[in-house]
């Protein structure tokens, strides 16, 4: 991996700026429960997914849980933007990656997002900016972000699992919490987030660990806070999610980081209940 980096985070945002970066996950690929938009505004970048897809773009989308494989932008000056299929600005792309594991686009269509990929790339970008830079690239990427709905009753099952522990969490439990089978609530879970619940969980679960964190803590001492078993079981899911280690992501001479640890963990709206 090059460096330096700049990250910045919160309520399970993510934005991630280099002027080089290469990630190589050949040996152990890895799936995101986000959508990644990729934008490079000098060099192109080399991208490998799925079952050995290779891009060469400048703007690029991979969807939610496809492969990655490898990510190389050397001298792109690259900005990696997430966009959580649990966030409503998901929504608006959703049919777009129904069927591709990853869109290119000509790079000119995400010009009015340079000045703040600028900032954001020397650690100036405010808290406003960041907030609505995502809502920004997703009308660029092809629509305007609307209310996020799912049934009601898996409404009700994430909300119970962002209060949650990993250890805590209980299909059982959660399948009498909303009067339905577990099998049942497996099912709706997944048709409606495109996630299992152990996976939305541990995805969880890795943002609680992320916010609690502050310079000086300890990651065993936040493994066993958030319900994972010890840190090693922390260090899988964190590379789940984020594809690099926290002893990465969290150091200061590799990255400087930038939170914005008060908003609030977005939610969805429920839907009415749909019929059994």
């Amino acid at each position: 991996m090059s460096q330096p980096l700049t990250i910045y985070y919160s309520a399970r945002r993510f934005l991630l700026t280099a002027h080089s970066f290469v990630l190589d996950r050949r040996r152990a690929p890895y799936r995101r429960l986000a959508a990644t938009l990729l934008i490079a505004t000098r060099r192109p970048f080399h991208l490998e997914v799925g079952q050995g897809t290779k891009l060469t773009a400048q703007a690029a989308l991979i969807a939610p849980k496809v492969l990655r494989r490898r990510l190389s932008a050397e001298h792109s000056d690259i900005a990696i933007i997430d966009v959580p299929m649990q966030l409503a600005e998901y929504r608006t792309i959703e049919l777009l990656l129904r069927h591709q594991t990853v869109v290119s686009f000509e790079p000119e269509r995400f010009a009015p997002l340079l000045p703040r990929l600028a900032r954001a790339a020397r650690g100036q970008l405010r808290r406003s900016e960041f907030a609505s830079l995502h809502q920004a690239a997703v009308r660029l990427v092809g629509g305007a972000a609307g209310p996020a709905t799912v049934d009601e009753r898996i409404a009700r099952v994430m909300a119970a699992l962002d209060r949650m522990a990993l250890d805590e969490v209980r299909l059982a439990g959660l399948a009498r919490h909303v009067d339905l089978s577990p099998s049942r609530l497996r099912h709706l879970f997944c048709h409606e987030t495109g996630s299992t619940i152990s996976h939305y969980a541990r995805w969880v679960a890795v943002w609680r660990a992320v916010n609690r964190w502050s310079p000086g803590q300890r990651w065993t001492e936040i493994a066993h806070a958030c319900g994972f078993c010890d840190l090693a079981h922390l260090d899988h899911a964190f590379m789940e999610v984020f594809g690099l280690a926290p002893s990465t992501i969290f150091d200061p001479q590799q990255v400087r980081l930038v939170q914005f640890p008060e908003a609030a963990a977005p939610s969805y709206k429920p839907a009415a209940v749909s019929a059994e």
